[in-house]
């Protein structure tokens, strides 16, 4: 059978798209979340595009962007395909669609992600060039099964010690407390043994993160020594799986190794269990020995994780267009 790939449609495709990827994602995708990940994309170079079968239904799907995350000339690239239509060259048209969008934009390079237990899909990529990079361990913790009495004590003498905890909800919601938030984000982020070395402007930041519908003001909590913010850990709520999401956790390299960041981790998950969530899950770079070991601690369990994966164009591929 021929299939033929389109340009995806919000308003026709959206709702089938999610029950396509919800055989890849994690946690459970709503046509609301592909809403908001546009939203997030407002102004980056973007394009998602579906293979339909006769009755509709979409059977493979790819997105293309560029964003603010991406170094010069380099693109994004997710593809899938429906785990009973594979083998029949649909995850090679969405390829190939994929490709012309990139070359039409004088994209120079790819990077990809590939869950660790996708065997095909990393059979795929190898066929294709990609070469295997940063390995992220993803894990969870069910937060009927935390017991919080163990690590009390330790987040008492962490702030005995002089460093002060609080949440954005504790303060003014001004530009000034968000600025502190990001700036102490940026900090972390670019430290972290998986940087690339970019990060978004406070701009970018502020337009993905405070309209999302998974933020929290009380979710976002920070160390500080006085008034120097030296430690922050993000954790975000998902409806659609009554979970949460720990983002990011990081302390300043003068700070670390006085427990700040698992204090940090403790108050997050005490507010996620009082808040109600099923779970609460995380991903770490596998470099990041100090926070899987922190997880570790905390009683998070180790999930399938993910590769990334990049792909220099050659040039006849770039010369394409």
């Amino acid at each position: 059978m021929t299939y033929f790939v389109e340009i995806a449609n919000p308003a026709v495709h959206y709702p089938a798209l999610a029950r396509l990827l919800n055989h890849f994602e994690p946690d459970p995708i709503a046509a609301a979340n592909i809403q908001e990940w546009d939203r997030r994309n407002e102004g980056n170079i973007l394009q998602r595009s579906v293979v339909c079968n006769a009755d509709g239904a979409i059977i493979g799907y790819s997105v293309a962007l560029q964003g603010p995350w991406n170094q010069p000339g380099e693109f994004y690239l997710w593809l899938g395909t429906h785990p009973e239509q594979r083998g029949q060259g649909i995850g090679q048209q969405l390829y190939n669609h994929a490709l012309a969008f990139i070359q039409a934009h004088q994209g120079t390079a790819i990077t990809t992600e590939v869950s660790e237990d996708q065997a095909e899909g990393l059979r795929f990529a190898a066929t294709h060039g990609f070469v295997r990079g940063k390995h992220t361990f993803q894990s969870r913790l069910d937060l009927a099964d935390f017991d919080e009495a163990p690590f009390a004590a330790m987040v008492e003498a962490v702030a005995a010690g002089g460093i002060r905890f609080y949440t954005l909800a504790d303060v003014a919601d001004t530009e000034a407390a968000r600025r502190g938030l990001y700036d102490i984000n940026r900090r972390v982020s670019l430290d972290d043994p998986g940087s690339d070395g970019l990060f978004p402007t406070f701009e970018e930041f502020s337009q993905v993160l405070f309209p999302a519908p998974w933020y929290r003001p009380a979710g976002q909590w920070l160390a500080a020594d006085g008034e120097r913010i030296v430690g922050m850990c993000a954790a975000g709520y998902f409806q659609e799986s009554n979970s949460m999401y720990n983002m990011m956790t990081g302390v300043d390299k003068a700070y670390r190794g006085r427990g700040i960041a698992q204090a940090l981790k403790v108050l997050a998950i005490r507010w996620a269990k009082a808040y109600g969530a099923d779970y609460i899950r995380t991903n770490n770079n596998s470099e990041n020995a100090p926070m899987l070991t922190i997880n570790r601690k905390l009683g998070y369990q180790p999930q399938p994780g993910s590769y990334t994966l990049t792909k220099k164009l050659t040039k006849k591929e770039v010369n394409h267009v």
